[in-house]
């Protein structure tokens, strides 16, 4: 791929459009911005990666990637409600799930 361009340099492959590419830089802060408050309900689980914790649904799918306590605080394999907030442009090595900042969490 020509980093100048954002065309493949591949052999055979197709030029991808510029228009095509976005790019976005984080603002001042690691976090970037915050959604507004929510309550999601769940069960927590320990996620695919080390020290990763999410909330999954009833079927089994990650809601949210739970962050804003050390991971041991959470209790794994108990349902819970937390309140908090989404955050979109943070950087994580987690896989499952979006960021989601717990404000309060309650053993259902």
């Amino acid at each position: 791929m020509d980093r100048n361009t954002g065309q493949s340099t591949s052999p055979g492959s197709a030029p991808v459009p510029p228009e095509l590419f976005t790019r976005k830089r984080l603002g001042p802060t690691a976090e970037g911005g915050v959604d507004a408050l929510v309550t999601l309900a769940g069960t927590v689980e320990q996620g695919v990666e080390s020290s990763s914790v999410v909330l999954l649904d009833e079927a089994g799918s990650p809601l949210a990637q739970l962050n804003g306590r050390p991971a041991a605080d959470y209790p794994l394999g108990i349902r819970v409600e937390v309140t908090g907030r989404f955050v979109t442009g943070l950087r994580t090595t987690a896989q499952q799930g979006r960021p989601f900042r717990v404000e309060e969490m309650k053993v259902l």
